[in-house]
């Protein structure tokens, strides 16, 4: 599943194990996965609109960032009436690094041209692509050395219930 969501990778394998009926029904809920993510950033990064072209290449950052993902799932365990599974991940640094040592920088950088009157000819809609392309340049430039912080893990449980 993890690969699925994660890394957009699926065979016949997974379907005859999921509900899923279809490779275009993974594909499809790959693609919506990806475009929270772009809305994430838009709420995270205070974007108010992106426009096509910037959700578009943040949904094409998002599946390369992705593409670094790390997680190791352990064997389950339990019996006819419960499993459990522990998974293990390895959250990718790449964001917080730009938030812990790129952003007041580049906040401080854009503020001192607005001030200065650099986006007086630009429409909302460009003022704010402007901004957002500019923090995906900043994750783009930390993508060339992608680090992992601490492993989370964690138990995914799950009881059957016989009637």
């Amino acid at each position: 599943v993890l690969d699925t969501l994660y890394l957009g990778q699926y065979n016949e394998d997974f379907l005859a194990i999921t509900d899923y009926e279809s490779v275009d029904e993974l594909e499809e809920d790959y693609e919506n996965g990806i475009l929270v993510e772009t809305d994430y950033f838009a709420y995270y990064f205070d974007v108010s609109l992106l426009t096509d072209a910037t959700r578009s290449r943040l949904a094409e950052l998002y599946k390369e960032l992705y593409s670094f993902s790390k997680y190791q799932v352990a064997p389950s365990s339990g019996d006819e009436n419960a499993y459990t599974v522990e998974v293990t991940v390895s959250p990718i640094d790449v964001i917080k690094k730009v938030v812990d040592e790129d952003m007041d920088y580049y906040l401080e950088s854009f503020q001192r041209l607005y001030d200065n009157g650099d986006f007086d000819s630009l429409t909302e809609a460009e003022y704010e692509d402007l901004y957002a392309q500019g923090i995906i340049a900043l994750i783009q430039d930390r993508m060339t050395d992608v680090g992992y912080l601490e492993d989370q893990t964690v138990l995914k449980y799950k009881r059957y219930v016989v009637y």
